[in-house]
């Protein structure tokens, strides 16, 4: 890591909450103001647990690539404080408000040096972008269309004795986080029989891909990664809609919501932080592709 001045989170908050760059953002977007700060809002607080999911990972000196980056907060703050960063925003190829977004946070914050491939993460290739130490993302793999290509890929870019740490939604949970609703046990993509139409046709339900556990451990077994799954992510959730008015509005009236409450009042609540992983959701996995033995 460089030795230059380390940027704060709440640094980063007052640059993103600035009312110029939300200003030009909104002209350039011809957006109202209040949706691009919304936008923007939730983005920053996705920052933080980001870079919990790397929390216990030493990064000092390797070669990091985000999957999925968005409008690059993440990146931008870990290139600024000195790592040596990749981003990955596939989105920027087909939506044109996330390069926008990309490029007045840039100009904002600088660092003008963070590489951004707007590829999918299935067109990695170790020939034409390196290998890299660390692959992470945050609330993504659920959309990637191409899952087993891009894990493959993802999987052909990773160093031997890298990890991959991606959080992602879990479909062996009956729950879709994204609209709130619960779906058939095991045979979530049924669910969409009963949904209404402007669920099931919209752009977000069709890019699901119900990635499960199970499905995650036939990748890794496949592409010859040991792969582990954190504990308590439930529960991690559930206080986080309690705490968080943001994310908490988002899931208000929400199946999850009621589960918490009910739970809660039950004295049961505790219990979430030791059911099994990997029927829970979210799930968070390291997945370690090991060195060649001697």
């Amino acid at each position: 890591m460089s030795g230059r001045r380390r940027m704060t989170l709440d640094e980063l908050a007052r640059a993103v909450r600035a009312h110029d760059l939300q200003e030009r953002l909104a002209r350039r977007l011809n957006r109202p103001i209040a949706q691009v700060a919304a936008l923007l809002e939730s983005k920053l607080r996705q920052v933080p647990v980001t870079l919990e999911l790397l929390a216990d990972i030493d990064l000092v000196g390797k070669r990091l690539l985000e999957i999925g980056a968005g409008p690059g907060l993440a990146s931008i703050f870990l290139k600024a404080n000195g790592y040596d960063i990749t981003a990955i925003e596939p989105a920027l190829s087909g939506f044109d408000e996330y390069a926008v977004y990309h490029e007045e946070l840039i100009r904002t914050l600088g660092h003008d040096d963070l590489t951004l491939l707007v590829i999918g993460a299935e067109e990695l290739d170790s020939a034409i972008h390196g290998l890299f130490d660390v692959i992470f993302s945050h609330n993504v793999l659920e959309h990637v269309p191409q899952l087993d290509e891009a894990f493959a890929a993802m999987c052909g870019v990773l160093k031997p004795g890298g990890v991959m740490v991606h959080m992602c939604v879990n479909y062996n949970f009956p729950y879709e986080p994204h609209f709130s609703i619960p779906l058939i046990p095991g045979w979530p993509k049924l669910t969409e029989i009963v949904l209404p139409r402007r669920i099931r046709d919209s752009q977000l339900w069709q890019c699901l891909n119900f990635i499960d556990a199970g499905q995650v451990r036939a990748l890794c077994k496949r592409n010859g990664l040991q792969v582990g799954f954190a504990p308590g992510l439930l529960h991690a959730q559930l206080v986080r809609i309690q705490e968080d008015p943001t994310f908490g509005a988002r899931h208000h009236g929400a199946l999850l919501k009621i589960i918490s409450r009910m739970l809660r009042l039950t004295g049961l609540f505790e219990m979430l932080r030791h059911l099994p992983p990997v029927a829970v959701s979210p799930m968070r996995f390291v997945a370690a592709k090991l060195p060649p033995t001697p």
